[in-house]
């Protein structure tokens, strides 16, 4: 059978655990502001990304074949489509890694 002075000590121990496991947590954990930020950071660098890829291989494939403007056209368009999907993929699980398997 456990002694009180054992429980005392179990619960003292506790406590420090729990204090110490709050103020670890706080210090280790991003802001709530941060991690959103962070997300819509990505997903709008996304959108530009894909806008300007799309709009980029427009330009040269009527630079190089003379269909002006096209190509530019089409390629945005491309761009903006693959833009949106991109940005919803990202807002879909806004704390998932991109670096992982969907």
């Amino acid at each position: 059978m456990p002694d009180p002075d054992d429980k005392a000590q179990m619960q003292a121990l506790t406590t420090r655990l729990d204090e110490a496991w709050k103020k670890q947590r706080g210090r280790l954990a991003p802001p709530p502001l941060a991690a959103a930020s962070s997300a819509y950071s990505r997903a709008g660098m996304e959108l530009v990304a894909a806008l300007a890829f799309g709009t980029g291989v427009g330009w040269a494939l009527d630079w190089g074949l003379g269909s002006k403007p096209w190509g530019l056209i089409i390629g945005f368009f491309l761009g903006a489509a693959a833009g949106m999907v991109g940005l919803f993929r990202a807002m879909r699980d806004p704390g998932r890694d991109p670096n992982r398997d969907p």
